[in-house]
């Protein structure tokens, strides 16, 4: 449409950059959401989801405009950065044998242990990570598809074609 009209171009272009901007703030809020209502950790994960820090625009929006969510990578969590944390927590880990320093500043944390019971059951933990993996959380998939992130994202986009046409008839009267 912006080749037939021309001066529809740059309006397209500024609708569509609003539009994602506003998907944005939404989904990074309803990932961060369901991170804080589900996360019983530091808050590090729910706070490196946020926007425009976790959402990052890729293209041109007269042709292919693609957001991606993700963590930030400039925070980390026991000297892991949050964006790789991130996928380990969406996606789950298969069995390995994970470092028992954090697991034992969570043990602390939710159970209130401390000294050699900690440790204990850090340990224990550990070895049944060890043995099974981490089971995925699917914070941004749930976001998307239960907590209305997709139904909500597509009703942004349906209004900018309306928003388009009234901002151009403005501009050519």
């Amino acid at each position: 449409m912006a080749a037939i009209v021309p001066k529809m171009a740059p309006i397209i272009a500024d609708e569509s950059r609003k539009a994602m901007r506003e998907c944005g703030l939404l989904l990074t809020t309803l990932v961060a959401s369901r991170i804080a209502a589900t996360s019983k950790d530091t808050g590090l994960l729910e706070a490196a989801v946020s926007f425009p820090e976790g959402f990052t625009v890729e293209g041109d929006p007269m042709a292919t405009y693609e957001g991606t969510i993700a963590a930030s990578k400039k925070m980390s969590i026991s000297g892991v950065a949050t964006n790789i944390y991130a996928n380990y927590v969406e996606f789950g880990t298969k069995p390995h044998w994970p470092p028992v320093a954090p697991l034992e500043l969570w043990v602390t944390r939710k159970f209130g242990l401390s000294g050699p019971e900690a440790q204990a059951v850090a340990h224990s933990i550990a070895a049944n990570i060890a043995h099974r993996g981490t089971w995925a959380k699917a914070n941004f998939f749930l976001a998307w598809h239960y907590d209305g992130g997709k139904r909500k994202t597509e009703a942004i986009w349906r209004k900018v074609p309306a928003r388009v046409v009234k901002r151009w008839s403005e501009e050519i009267k």
